[in-house]
C-alpha cells in the first residue's frame, strides 16, 4: 500500500461546487478494508435502554394521543380524513423504521487490533490503545461504546449507539420524519384544543357541521402534554437537523468540524490548510443521502478526497495537532478536593454547575495537591489528564485549581483557544507562571515581532502588486516563488531609540542566609590564644529575565535594562546597564568579592568555629521598555540561483508597519500589543517581561565556642 495519489492516477472526476469552482476529486483506492462490525450489543440490548425507551414512549404517546382525538373530528369515510390518517401512519412508520435502523445498524466499528497492510501506513495513522489497533481514517474512539467508530459524529443516548458512517443517513432521516410527524401532530392537536374549547358555542350557534369534541380531565391533560411534547421535540430536533445538514453539505461531522477549526487556528496566516473531504456540496450530499434505502457510500475506511490530498492527509493532521496540543499543555495544581459526579460542582455556584460539559466526557475526581495536565477548557471547566496517569482523563472545575484567580481575558486567550476565541495559545508569563516548566511553549509562541520578517513580507507584497499592475520587466519573474528569493536588508539608516525601563510590582521576595566560608580554631593550652582570621571569597550576583513580548531585528533581540534604584543602592555588584542580545540569553552574572581580616580569641581548652554568613536577597518585578524606530530601510529582492536583482525597495519603516497593521491578514490582537504608530513619525514597540535580581546583600561573622572534650584533645595530639 503506497500513497493514495500514486495508486489512484486513473480514478479522478470533476465536480462543480456551488461557487462555480471546479473541484477535482480522487476516488478511493481499492485497498483492503476491514469489515464494518455491528458491535457486541444486539437488538434487545440496544432498544431496552433508558434513552431509547424514552424516545419510543414519546413517539407512542404523541402518536396515540393524536390518533385518538383526530378520529373524533375527521371521519375516515371522507377523503380528507383518510389522507390525514395515511399521512399520520406514514410519518410514524418512517420515523420508527429509521430510528430502529439507526440504533441497530450502528456506525460500523473498526475491528479490534486492526492494522493496515503497509508499514508505511501505520506511521501515518493514529493508534488506539483501548482497541489495540490502528484507527481507520475518519474513525474515532467512543468512550461509551468502547470501540473505534467509522466516521464518528457523536454518541447519541436516544438510539443507544454512535452516529457514524453506516447509520448517518438513517439518523438524519429519523430526525426529518420525527420533525414532520411532530409538526403534523401539533397541527391536529392545536385544532383539537380549539374545537374542544368552543364546543358549547357550536352546540348553541353552529350549523351542525362543526366537529364536537368531548373529553374528561384525563383526556385534557393528555392533550395538553402531547401538544407540548410535539412542539418541544419539533424545535429541538429541528436545531439538531440543521447542524447535521450543515455538516453533510461540508462532508464533515461534528468531530471533524472541531479538528478542522483547530487545524486553521494552530497555523500561521501564511500556512495553508484545505479540508481533504470537501468534494462540493452536491457530491457531499450524495455521499450520505444519495441512496433511497438509506445506505451510505463507501467502505468506511478509504474515502474520495480532493486533488492534492491523499488518504492520510487528515490523519497526519490529527497527529500534528496531538503533538501541538502536548507542546501547549499546562500543569495545574488542585487546591480543593473535587469528588466528581454531576452534582459535586454545585458547591462552586450555579454558574459552574449549569456550565458543566455533560456530553463531552465525564468529570474527574481530584484531591488537594493532585496535578492535572490541562489540554483545553471552557469558561468554568478544565479538561486534562492526571500527571501520573495519562489514561485517567476528565473535567475539573476551574475554581478548584490554582487558576481560580486568573483573569477571564487571560484564561480565554490561553486555555479556550479553539472553542471560544479561535486563536492560538500565547506564552504570556502571567499565565505560564501558574504551571510547571515541564509543559512549556516553544519560543516561537512568544509574542515577539520579527522586524526583518515584516520587511520581507512588505517587499514581497509590493513586488506582487507591481507585477500585476502593468507589463514591466518584472514579467520576467512571473514564475518566481518567495522561497526562490533572498532578501537583502540594508538597515544603515534605521534609527533605534530605547527609553529607560519602567519597573512595576518590584519588591523584595525574601532573604536567605547561607555559609560562604567556615574555619575551626582549637586551643589545647592553658592560656588564651589569638588567631588571624583572614580570607577572601566571591559570590555571584544574578539577574534573570523572562521575556513576554518584544521585537527582534535580524538575529538579535536586544534588551537593555538599567539596574533599579532599589538594587543599585545596595551595591550588589551589578553594572549600571545590562545588555541581553538574543532571545536565548536570559541571565547575567556579576562577581562580588567579600573579604575579612580580623583576629579570633580562643579561650583555654576551647574550640572556636568562625563562619562568614552571607545574607542573599531576591527582588522580583515586571519591566516595560519602549523603543522607537524611525528612518528608512532598503530591501533588495534577489533570485537565489543566479543572484539576479529582482527589485530594490526603499521605504520608511513607519510606512512598512502601517501597512502591516492595516492588512486584513495581520494578527492584530497579538501585534497591536507590541506595535503602534506614534505621531506618524515613529514605530513604537513595547517590550515586556519579568525580571529577578538575586545577590548577596551583607555579610556577618559568626563565632561558636565549645569546650574541648577528651576525644578532641586526643585527636589533636
Amino acid at each position: 500500500m503506497g500513497k493514495a495519489k500514486d495508486d489512484q492516477e486513473n480514478s479522478e472526476a470533476e465536480i462543480t461546487a456551488d461557487c462555480g469552482k471546479t473541484i477535482r476529486v480522487v476516488e478511493p483506492p481499492n485497498w483492503p478494508a476491514p469489515p464494518m462490525e455491528i458491535g457486541e450489543k444486539r437488538m434487545f440490548r440496544r432498544i431496552f435502554f433508558w434513552g431509547t425507551l424514552i424516545a419510543l414512549v414519546l413517539i407512542s404517546f404523541i402518536g396515540a394521543t393524536t390518533l385518538y382525538f383526530a378520529i373524533q373530528w375527521m371521519s375516515l369515510t371522507e377523503l380528507f380524513g383518510f389522507c390525514n390518517l395515511a399521512t399520520f401512519f406514514f410519518f410514524n412508520y418512517f420515523t420508527l423504521n429509521n430510528f430502529v435502523r439507526a440504533s441497530i445498524v450502528g456506525p460500523g466499528y473498526v475491528p479490534r487490533g486492526w492494522r493496515p497492510q503497509s508499514k508505511e501506513a501505520e506511521g501515518r495513522l493514529q493508534f488506539c490503545e483501548p482497541c489495540g489497533g490502528y484507527k481507520a481514517p475518519r474513525s474515532h474512539h467512543c468512550s461509551k461504546c468502547r470501540r473505534c467508530c467509522m466516521k464518528m459524529d457523536h454518541h447519541c443516548p436516544w438510539i443507544n449507539n454512535c452516529v457514524g458512517h453506516r447509520n448517518h443517513a438513517y439518523f438524519v432521516r429519523f430526525l426529518g420524519g420525527a420533525i414532520f410527524g411532530c409538526v403534523h401532530a401539533f397541527t391536529i392537536l392545536f385544532f383539537t384544543v380549539y374545537y374542544a374549547f368552543n364546543v358549547n358555542y357550536y352546540i348553541m350557534y353552529g350549523d351542525g357541521t362543526e366537529p364536537l369534541i368531548y373529553m374528561d380531565l384525563f383526556g385534557f391533560f393528555a392533550l395538553v402534554a402531547a401538544l407540548a411534547f410535539s412542539a418541544g421535540v419539533a424545535i429541538a430536533l429541528t436545531i439538531l437537523l440543521y447542524f447535521q445538514l450543515k455538516y453533510i453539505l461540508k462532508n464533515k461531522n461534528s468531530i471533524e468540524e472541531y479538528i478542522d477549526l483547530k487545524a486553521h487556528s494552530s497555523r500561521d496566516d501564511d500556512e495553508h490548510w484545505v479540508y481533504p473531504y470537501d468534494l462540493g456540496f452536491k457530491r457531499n450530499f450524495l455521499e450520505v443521502l444519495g441512496s433511497f434505502r438509506g445506505e451510505t457510500k463507501g467502505n468506511g475506511t478509504w474515502w474520495p478526497v480532493r486533488e492534492g490530498s491523499d488518504q492520510f492527509t487528515f490523519t497526519e493532521e490529527q497527529l500534528r495537532l496531538k503533538r501541538w496540543k502536548q507542546e501547549h499543555s499546562r500543569v495545574v495544581s488542585v487546591l480543593k478536593d473535587f469528588p466528581g459526579g454531576f452534582c459535586a460542582s454545585r458547591v462552586y455556584g450555579w454558574r459552574v454547575f449549569l456550565r458543566q460539559p455533560l456530553i463531552d466526557g465525564s468529570t474527574l475526581p481530584m484531591k488537594t495537591g493532585d496535578r492535572l495536565v490541562c489540554t483545553r477548557g471552557s469558561k468554568e471547566w478544565l479538561y486534562g489528564f492526571v500527571e501520573t496517569d495519562p489514561h485517567v482523563k476528565g473535567w475539573v472545575p476551574r475554581q478548584s485549581t490554582d487558576l481560580v484567580h486568573l483573569k477571564k481575558s487571560e484564561f480565554h486567550a490561553e486555555i479556550d483557544w479553539a472553542i471560544m476565541e479561535k486563536e492560538k495559545l500565547s506564552s504570556t508569563q502571567p499565565f505560564s507562571s501558574h504551571f510547571s516548566a515541564r509543559y512549556v511553549f516553544p519560543k516561537r509562541g512568544m509574542n515577539h515581532v520579527d522586524v526583518d520578517q515584516v520587511l520581507e513580507d512588505y517587499a514581497w507584497h509590493q513586488f506582487k502588486d507591481l507585477q500585476s499592475l502593468r507589463k514591466t520587466r518584472l514579467d520576467d519573474f512571473k514564475t518566481l516563488d518567495k522561497d526562490d528569493c533572498e532578501f537583502v536588508i540594508n538597515r544603515k539608516h534605521l534609527v533605534v531609540l530605547n527609553e529607560d525601563p519602567q519597573y512595576s510590582n518590584f519588591a523584595p521576595a525574601g532573604a536567605k542566609p547561607y555559609t560562604l566560608f567556615k574555619s575551626v580554631y582549637t586551643n589545647s593550652t592553658n592560656r588564651p590564644q589569638e588567631y588571624s582570621f583572614k580570607t577572601e571569597r566571591t559570590t555571584e550576583s544574578l539577574v534573570s529575565v523572562a521575556r513576554e513580548q518584544g521585537f527582534m531585528i535580524g538575529t538579535e533581540a536586544e534588551l537593555t535594562l538599567k539596574t533599579p534604584c532599589e538594587v543599585a543602592e545596595m551595591k550588589a555588584g551589578f553594572k549600571h546597564e545590562m545588555h541581553f542580545n538574543n532571545l536565548s540569553e536570559n541571565c547575567k552574572t556579576e562577581v562580588l568579592t567579600w573579604g575579612v581580616d580580623s583576629n579570633v580569641q580562643v579561650p583555654p581548652r576551647y574550640m572556636t568555629e568562625a563562619s562568614i554568613i552571607i545574607e542573599e536577597m531576591n527582588y522580583r518585578g515586571s519591566y516595560s521598555v519602549v523603543s522607537r524606530l524611525s528612518g528608512n530601510v532598503v530591501v533588495s529582492i534577489r533570485r537565489r540561483k543566479d543572484n539576479a536583482l529582482v527589485l530594490p525597495i526603499r521605504v520608511g519603516i513607519v510606512e512598512v508597519f502601517r501597512s502591516q497593521l492595516d492588512s486584513p491578514h495581520c494578527k492584530k490582537k497579538s501585534i497591536k500589543q507590541v506595535v503602534s504608530i506614534d505621531q506618524n513619525k515613529f514605530v513604537r514597540l513595547i517590550s515586556k517581561g519579568n525580571c529577578q535580581f538575586q545577590f548577596a546583600m551583607k555579610q556577618r561573622i559568626d563565632l561558636k565556642e565549645n569546650p574541648m572534650t577528651r576525644g578532641d584533645e586526643i585527636m589533636i595530639d
